[in-house]
This record gives C-alpha cells, structure tokens and sequence, in this order.
C-alpha cells in the first residue's frame, strides 16, 4: 500500500458492505453501510477544516490554554512556597512572642524585688529621720552618727544588690 492509499479509507471495504446490505436487507447493515459511505464526507469536511480560520483559532485557544495551565501551576506552586515561608515567620513570631512573655515575667519578679527593697530602704531612712528629729543636744550626736553611718551602709548594700 502506498503512502496516499494508507492515508485514505478502503473504498474496497464500503463496496462490499454495500453488497452485502443489499443481500441481507438489514437495518442494521444498512445503518453500518450509511455511516461507512459517509465516511469519505467526514474526511473532506476534516480536511477543509484544516485551513478554515475556525481552525487557526482553536490553535490558538489550544496554545493559550496550554500557556494558561502553566501559569496556574506556576502561581500554585509560588503559593505554597509563600504558604511554607508564612508559616516559618508565623513559627518565628510565636517563639518570639513566647521569650518576650518569659523577659516580662522575670523583669516583673525583679521589679517586685526592687520596690520591696525600696520600701526597706524607705523605712529605715525614716527612722533614721525621726530619731534625729528627736536628739537632744550634743550627748546623742554620737548615737546619732552611728545610726546615719548604718543606714549609708544598709542603703550602699542595697544599691549595689539592685545593680545586679
């Protein structure tokens, strides 16, 4: 068979069938028979279609569609690299979150600490306060100095624990 041959149907095999119809007076066969011999029409039409411009444009819209789902795959696939970069800096912020709740606890136990040994402070710097107040002449100023000189310590060891 030739390649011209090969590519048209075998009108050997419609004739046939035609004769075969004809002998048998079938329905069927002759439904069989009439979509064979429409088969030649078919391959015209198809043809034709070939260079009609309602071909150019299914082409086309075939070509853009291809370009259409490659884009889609593209867009998905930046979206979940977005997705996998979200959820790291989401992972990020709610360890960051947490360290920062820890930070605030621990300054808030030192600043407990700190307004209590304040509080200490301000006590004895008022007793030391009411006690000179209340020294009569010179035989107390010794006592009175004492006093002063343990307050300035208790108060130079409480600053120097703050600062730690």
């Amino acid at each position: 068979m030739t390649e011209a041959s090969a590519s048209t149907p075998d009108h050997g095999v419609v004739s046939v069938a035609t004769a075969s119809a004809h002998q048998a007076n079938d329905p069927l066969s002759k439904s069989i028979l009439d979509q064979l011999q429409a088969l030649p029409k078919v391959e015209a039409v198809l043809r034709q279609g070939l260079t009609d411009p309602v071909w150019s444009d299914l082409q086309l819209a075939t070509h853009q569609q291809g370009a259409l789902q490659k884009h889609a795959q593209e867009t998905v696939a930046d979206l979940q690299g977005f997705q996998e970069w979200y959820e790291q800096q989401t992972s990020r912020v709610i360890s960051t979150q947490a360290e920062l709740i820890s930070l605030i606890d621990e300054l808030d136990r030192q600043a407990a600490s700190l307004l209590t040994r304040l509080h200490k402070s301000n006590l004895l710097m008022t007793a030391a306060a009411k006690q000179l107040h209340n020294a009569h002449g010179l035989a107390d100023l010794p006592l009175l100095q004492e006093r002063v000189q343990q307050c300035t310590k208790q108060l130079a060891e409480f600053q120097g624990t703050a600062g730690q």
